[in-house]
């Protein structure tokens, strides 16, 4: 679309002209060369804007020279124009639609001052968008009546379809397109925009099948339309098909060498199918074409330096901040602990001090480097006009190669035509001045085509040189990016080491200042209490020894009484010291005072044990309770209950304790559920310890360690849902485990989650955790069992003997474990990374993807970025625990954008927000003005995240459409198969089935030596029998009886029975059978037998696993039918 508006005056003075423009294309450094092109015809340097970048893939800029100035509207304006009122005035935005410019928070500017010209531009990523410029006298249109008129009418926006086909947001592309498509009377270039517009929204929303029929009919109706070549590489691409993507992203590049989008896609497609060097060169022509495209860049990169994107920086602090670094040896007492503790956290901080000083130091080093890495590859582009002479030096050059080729083929094909002719006229023997005639004429186009050819020649010699040469350019251009993205690496880990240290810093001072505060109270509590006791000992001493007693002391226990009485700790001190050094020389009392001090201390730790078993027990009820009534009103708070009863338990000591038992129990009946409680104790009660089964040497680690630490034992018994494979490694059937405690589960959900972080490194993604506790009779069912070593006495005696029994017997043995301090580092780093997290963000020190909750109690989160959202919906459902943790219960996820969903989480429809920074960092702002409670989940995507899990998704995609195919395929050859065999004859057959065993004789020939290989080892007793007993149980017990009965093996062979493939999940597997022959002996009988079984096994060769093992008699032969049509086995060894 194209319009023209104008406003004159009476007597016909020009005060407006205007022009707009859309669809407007723009190629690769088009838009600053029109603006140096105005800026040369106009004498002066122009003003210029920038569009921020609200709406993603899309830039602009506005440019003005002369006496023109724009003043951005203000929120009254804004507030008018969208209620459909003109604030007056000619106005101009970037992308041509007011309404969505307020829409997306873009400014809108009013034209002011005096005489000038005003050209505005925006574009999406594919170089489609939208110009408008206009000569305009501000001063003479400021009295005018006529200009809101006017205004309207000149930028008034149609709301036909071409208009939404043009709009850079892909659904409004989609609807209108279809709209333009459906009509009539449309001339093929308009149709084919149409088709291309919604090719490239099917691309932008991932349907890249409906993609490919748009771009296809583009093509058909342009035939040279570049932009469609290019989106449909885009989307082969986006299906996997790399040899149909570089077809025809060669196509749009032959048409449009310089379109830089075109060289991005082929780069992709060409690195996809392993062509490393060739998709370098097409990275470093994209940044010849535009140097800043950050696409270009990072592809460039993840070729020439792979490592820097995925390197693991060196962990920045070199001693722990979680402050837990107590001295913990039985000669130390508790006050001494705490000087102790303190001097090391003074030691670390300090420490701490120094790494921050080097880091700093680091950072402003790798900022002068980067600076200078910049200032050479700056050298190394040289200026735009060079760039750009070598670009349309290689576009022209490619333009007059394609000229010559079809003046060439022209020629050629005359050429032709006249020599068939000619031969023709010969073999007739026809006219003779005609036939002379043809052969001048048939030398003149051997004549052309000669020169015609040497021209084609030289325009592809002239072109070769023109792309070396910008070729050249380019390599040089791209050179300095790796060491300047490896000096970025290292610069961003520097400075978040800087985060960290601070943050350690802070941690550690502020844990010191708290240890001192408790010291001082600790020890001026310590202090009263030894005077007290001094006291009542002297007291019970004199009773009984009143003749020992010294008179002089009466003054010093009347000042120390007397200083009890008061609070000045100073006193206490002094009189203590007085009355214990006089004291001292009595050794009656003195060895009194002893007696007395140890049983104080017996008694003290028997307390503490028994509020420790108190606490312990409180705990364990609340997580019963909360898991059996997770929706209770009570549910959270009770939570809270037993997180600050698990701190007390932590740093155990009695007054605390007491007062955590204490809070806890008047919050019990606050919660009213003091009545389960009582239950629970009558059913659990509080008792010490016991003392479990004798442990062995395979089985001590379930009982000699920290008490806190859980266990996660694994089944190793083969009978269960994991086995190890041929290396040794655990494989989990389908990726899951299930497992049980060995008593209630004493893990909170925070808890759980890192456990299952740990479990998942060890091969199960996923962990079901049973409700109630395991069965003795069902242990070797269980994958995983969890066993807490300070609760594992308080399991009933036959779980915990029958665990005992089976992790000596080597069926079960440990995966790994967590402790209570694991846990604790890990909750504060959760804090710690939450809080770095939202400084990032508001200080703009990151870029990516997160999620910040608003406590609103709903557990929906709102995902609000519109490119990738199945990998950023993938993303965030591959944390589905860590929000369910957030929430207390499952989550889903809706689409929206960023303004409905904060208006969303102010009603309660939304608990949580994921976005880019941009949005997050925008959004935390308001939720801090609306006085929001929120915070920032430590969970973090980067763009190469998101990419990565486009790509699995990708992959997923292709992988199962190639499953199916080869279902498809199998299908159809099964049908083929049954087709021949109907009209087979014997020898067709015998032919057959020979081809079947040339193709697969290997395989199965492989499979049939294993299993072979295996028996006899087993059957010979020199190699461990385990994995054939576990597989083949029928076999293994005949084998065991019959030497048990004295029979002693002669010989074991084989023959391959079948060889085929099955149907396994949805994936088609090899599976194979072989007749085992065992020929026994039994000397006292004199006799001997042969037996034989049909053995064999489905092989996994994707995850290294044999599945569903079958071994029975040979003559039972249904068995086998069986096990064939459950599996939809069909031969590849014999025709049948």
């Amino acid at each position: 679309m194209s319009s023209y508006s104008l406003l004159h005056s009476q007597d016909g003075r020009l005060s407006y002209l205007n022009r707009y423009l859309e669809p407007a294309f723009f190629d690769p450094g088009e838009v600053s060369g029109d603006i140096e092109r105005l800026t040369r015809a106009f004498g002066e340097q122009p003003r210029t804007i920038e569009m921020p970048r609200n709406i993603p893939n899309v830039s602009g800029v506005i440019a003005y020279w002369g006496a023109a100035s724009l003043e951005p509207l203000d929120a009254s304006a804004i507030a008018a124009l969208a209620g459909g009122r003109s604030p007056g005035g000619i106005l101009i935005d970037f992308v041509g639609d007011f309404q969505q410019s307020i829409r997306q928070k873009l400014p809108i500017y009013r034209v002011s001052g005096g005489a000038g010209f005003v050209w505005a531009e925006s574009h999406d990523s594919d170089g489609r968008g939208r110009l408008r410029f206009f000569a305009i006298d501000a001063s003479s249109l400021s009295n005018s009546p006529t200009s809101e008129a006017t205004q309207e009418a000149s930028t008034a926006t149609p709301t036909d379809p071409w208009k939404d086909c043009q709009s850079s947001r892909p659904e409004m592309r989609l609807t209108g397109c279809t709209k333009v498509i459906g009509a009539k009377g449309l001339d093929r270039v308009r149709l084919a925009d149409a088709f291309d517009g919604r090719c490239s929204a099917y691309n932008q929303t991932q349907q890249y099948q409906s993609a490919l029929a748009d771009c296809k009919a583009a093509i058909d109706s342009n035939p040279r339309y570049s932009y469609a070549y290019a989106n449909l590489g885009a989307s082969y691409l986006g299906l996997n098909d790399t040899a149909n993507a570089l077809t025809s992203l060669d196509k749009a590049i032959a048409l449009k060498s310089n379109f830089v989008w075109s060289r991005l896609s082929r780069a992709k497609a060409r690195a996809a199918a392993g062509s490393t060097q060739e998709a370098l060169q097409d990275y470093q022509y994209a940044l010849l074409i535009e140097p800043s495209n950050q696409a270009a860049k990072d592809g460039l990169l993840s070729l020439v330096a792979p490592d820097t994107a995925t390197q693991t920086a060196e962990p920045c602090l070199t001693a722990p901040i979680d402050g837990n670094l107590a001295a913990t040896g039985s000669d130390v007492s508790p006050l001494r602990k705490f000087d102790v503790t303190i001097r090391e956290i003074s030691s670390v901080v300090q420490n701490y001090r120094e790494q921050l000083t080097r880091s700093q130091a680091k950072v402003d080093r790798l900022s002068r480097d980067k600076d200078a890495g910049e200032r050479k590859q700056q050298a190394l582009a040289g200026s735009a006009e060079d760039r750009k002479k070598l670009l349309n030096d290689v576009q022209r050059m490619t333009e007059a190669v394609a000229e010559s080729q079809s003046k060439f083929d022209d020629v050629a094909q005359r050429f032709s035509e006249q020599e068939d002719k000619l031969h023709l006229l010969e073999a007739t023997g026809g006219n003779r001045p005609l036939l002379k005639e043809l052969q001048q004429s048939f030398a003149k186009l051997r004549a052309a085509r000669a020169d015609a050819e040497r021209e084609l020649h030289r325009k592809i010699g002239d072109r070769d040189e023109a792309v070396s040469n910008a070729q050249r350019r380019a390599a040089e251009m791209a050179a300095p990016l790796a060491d300047i993205r490896k000096i970025d690496v290292a610069k961003d880990d520097a400075e978040s080491c800087i985060r960290q240290i601070k943050a350690g810093i802070d941690a550690l001072d502020q844990k010191a200042d708290d240890l001192r505060q408790k010291e001082r109270s600790q020890a001026a509590a310590a202090l009263r209490l030894n005077g007290e006791h001094l006291v009542t000992d002297l007291t019970e001493f004199a009773q009984k020894n009143s003749s020992l007693v010294p008179l002089e002391i009466g003054p010093l226990v009347a000042t120390l009484k007397g200083a009890l009485s008061g609070q000045d700790n100073d006193k206490i001190s002094s009189a203590f010291d007085n009355l214990q050094k006089r004291l001292d020389e009595v050794p009656e009392f003195k060895r009194y005072r002893t007696s007395r001090e140890e049983a104080r201390q017996q008694a003290a730790k028997s307390e503490l044990d028994q509020l420790q078993d108190t606490a312990r027990t409180i705990s364990e009820f609340i997580a019963s309770y909360v898991r059996a009534n997770i929706t209770s009103d009570a549910a959270q708070d009770l939570l809270k209950v037993r997180s600050r009863m698990l701190d007390a338990l932590a740093e155990p000591d009695a007054e605390s304790l007491k007062a955590a038992i204490a809070q806890a129990e008047k919050d019990l009946e606050r919660l009213h559920v003091e009545v389960a409680y009582r239950e629970y104790r009558g059913k659990h009660p509080i008792q010490s310890r016991k003392e479990l089964p004798a442990a062995t040497d395979r089985n001590r680690y379930l009982v000699l360690g920290p008490l806190d630490e859980t266990l996660v034992l694994v089944n190793e018994s083969g009978r269960a849902g994991v086995v190890r494979n041929l290396r040794g490694d655990l494989v989990f059937d389908n990726g899951k485990a299930a497992m049980c405690f060995a008593h209630d589960d004493n893990l909170d959900a925070f808890a759980t989650l890192e456990l299952k972080k740990k479990i998942a490194d060890q091969g199960a993604r996923t962990l079901n955790v049973l409700a109630g506790v395991c069965q003795p009779a069902d242990l070797d069912k269980y994958d995983l069992i969890g066993v807490n070593r300070g609760l594992l006495a308080t399991a009933s005696p036959e779980i915990a003997a029958s665990i005992l029994a089976a992790s000596d017997k080597g069926d079960f043995t440990l995966l790994t474990s967590i402790s209570e301090r694991e846990l604790q580092v890990a909750r504060n780093g959760d804090s710690i990374r939450s809080l770095q997290l939202e400084n990032d963000l508001l200080n703009k020190a990151i870029d990516g993807f997160g999620v910040v909750v608003v406590k609103n109690s709903n557990s929906v989160v709102c995902q609000t970025v519109a490119s990738q959202q199945k990998a950023h919906e993938s993303l965030l459902s591959r944390n589905a625990d860590r929000f369910q943790l957030e929430f207390g219960a499952p989550t889903s996820t809706i689409s929206t954008s960023i303004d409905s969903a904060f208006v969303a989480a102010k009603r309660g429809q939304c608990g949580a927000i994921y976005g880019a920074a941009k949005d997050l960092r925008e959004l935390i702002t308001s939720l801090q003005r609306d006085k929001l409670s929120y915070h920032v989940v430590p969970i973090w995507f980067s763009a190469g995240d998101v990419d990565t899990e486009q790509t699995k998704i990708a992959d997923r995609v292709a992988g199962e459409m190639r499953a199916q195919a080869a279902l498809e395929q199998k299908k159809r050859d099964d049908q083929v198969r049954r087709e021949a065999e109907r009209k087979q004859t014997d020898s067709e057959k015998t032919e057959r089935e020979a081809q079947l065993r040339q193709q697969n004789g290997s395989l199965a020939r492989g499979m049939a030596d294993s299993i072979l290989s295996r028996i006899k080892t087993f059957s010979s007793g020199t190699g461990d029998g385990t994995r054939v007993a576990q597989e083949w149980p029928t076999l293994a017990r005949w084998f065991g009886d019959q030497r048990r009965q004295e029979w002693e093996l002669e010989s074991v062979s084989g023959d391959l029975q079948d060889f085929g493939v099955v149907e396994w999940k949805n994936r088609v597997l090899d599976a194979g059978f072989v007749a085992v022959r065992f020929r026994m002996k039994q000397r006292a009988l004199g006799e001997y037998q042969e037996k034989c079984f049909s053995v064999g096994y489905t092989a996994d060769h994707e995850f290294d696993v044999e599945r569903d093992p079958i071994a029975v008699p040979c003559e039972d032969e249904s068995s086998v039918n069986r096990y064939k049509v459950a599996h939809s086995f069909t031969s590849k060894w014999f025709a049948h």
